[in-house]
């Protein structure tokens, strides 16, 4: 969704209102932005879901899931429009809303600390997950048994931040250069979390593949299919 603001595109929809306590809330959501499709400006579109949504300054805003704070939605808000007081309190509602993902944030943290620091020992974390130091790269074991790689990862002290912080070597993102790189529990969720989405996306290709379908393409979570016009209904 792109231009616009919510306050002024959706009728009764409050500044302040938090959508997330009515069950029916979602479906209505859904029914006032079909009517106004390119007039919604969202900030992100992680996390986008009916426990997580939040209004600031008229503005819709999906984020938090992967541990950002202020900082992150600094970035997304570009032109400024919520105030710089509204940023933390933002950032705790959504934090005091969805408490089960923060403590999973720092169990995922604390397990690779107990990797790196008992290098061979296999740390097991819940829902299928397992961390292991061999060497100096830490692997982090998926549901699915295929494995992050953290490679040179190790524990350093923080000056900036006076705690223990793990860092690891990685491409930069915007350089592309193979530099040393910070990470914390939102963090390592958010890499279990996408290596596991691509699991799933690569189980759901071979399974229509193996159907027959014609897979032309996928994009991020959707895959392409090309079938005959009077299939189309059985496909979907």
């Amino acid at each position: 969704f792109q231009g616009g603001s919510v306050k002024n595109d959706i009728p009764g929809l409050h500044k302040r209102a938090d959508y997330r306590k009515c069950k029916n809330s979602c479906e209505r959501e859904k029914k006032e932005l079909e009517a106004n499709p390119v007039k919604t400006r969202v900030y992100d579109l992680y996390e986008v879901g009916d426990s997580n949504r939040f209004v600031a300054n008229g503005v819709l805003v999906h984020n938090c899931g992967y541990g950002g704070g202020v900082g992150a939605l600094k970035m997304m808000d570009s032109k400024g429009e919520i105030s710089e007081d509204e940023l933390p309190k933002l950032v705790d509602a959504w934090r005091k809303a969805n408490p089960n993902i923060v403590q999973f944030w720092g169990k995922c943290e604390k397990w690779m600390f107990d990797a790196i620091a008992n290098p061979g020992s296999l740390i097991r974390g819940q829902k299928g997950l397992a961390f292991k130091m061999v060497k100096d790269t830490l692997f982090i074991l998926l549901p699915s048994k295929r494995k992050i790689a953290y490679k040179g990862a190790r524990i350093v002290q923080d000056a900036t931040f006076q705690r223990k912080q793990i860092v690891y070597m990685g491409q930069d993102q915007s350089s592309k250069k193979w530099v040393e790189q910070r990470t914390y529990g939102g963090k390592i969720v958010e890499n279990i979390v996408q290596a596991t989405a691509r699991d799933v996306l690569g189980y759901a290709l071979l399974a229509l593949d193996k159907k027959g379908y014609e897979i032309v393409a996928h994009v991020h979570d959707e895959v392409i299919v090309e079938v005959p016009r009077d299939l189309k209904e059985q496909a979907l």
